[in-house]
């Protein structure tokens, strides 16, 4: 890229820092996890200069808490070094706690767009294009529809669940 050496070493010292792996610079690839080449991976696109960052499900292969992590290091990475990051992810899970904005594709089709609460509370288009609500909100949206339960909105986190849970049984009492 026509970079001095200096520049390159100080660059990639840099991206290291950013994704934590400052410690495994001298680390061959062979003997890190597949999370920690993930990261390196990020590491070295940011050592390029990249300000956008497109990843095909950058949490598949992870661990629960290696999940997370890559997407506390995303959620930093865009906040604090202002780096866009768009991803494609089937890990609903993980979309109410770390994305603020979704596009639901099918046949390179637009579906549905916007915060999760928007997207999430059309289960019917999700349903429509094989995907799922995350596993709280189906279960709410069940106990709504089906069993015809009083919940005034369908809620994708365990948090929003239990304050809507007891804000229900309150509202029964």
């Amino acid at each position: 890229m026509g970079f001095s050496e200096k520049e390159v070493s100080g660059r990639i010292r840099a991206a290291l820092r950013d994704v934590e792996m400052e410690k495994y610079e001298k680390k061959t690839i062979h003997n890190l996890s597949f999370g920690q080449k993930k990261r390196i991976c990020i590491a070295g696109l940011l050592a390029m200069g990249h300000e956008i960052l497109l990843l095909d499900e950058p949490t598949s292969g992870l661990d629960p808490m290696g999940e997370y992590k890559m997407m506390q290091l995303l959620t930093r990475l865009n906040k604090e070094m202002g780096v866009t990051i768009v991803m494609a992810t089937h890990s609903v899970e993980l979309v109410p706690l770390f994305l603020h904005r979704l596009y639901i594709l099918s046949g390179g089709t637009i579906i549905r767009s916007g915060v999760p609460e928007e997207v999430f509370n059309a289960p019917e288009d999700m349903a429509n294009v094989k995907l799922r609500l995350p596993q709280v909100a189906e279960l709410i949206h069940r106990l709504k529809h089906e069993d015809k339960m009083p919940f005034g909105k369908i809620p994708l986190t365990i948090g929003e669940a239990r304050r809507e849970i007891i804000k229900t049984i309150n509202r029964e009492k």
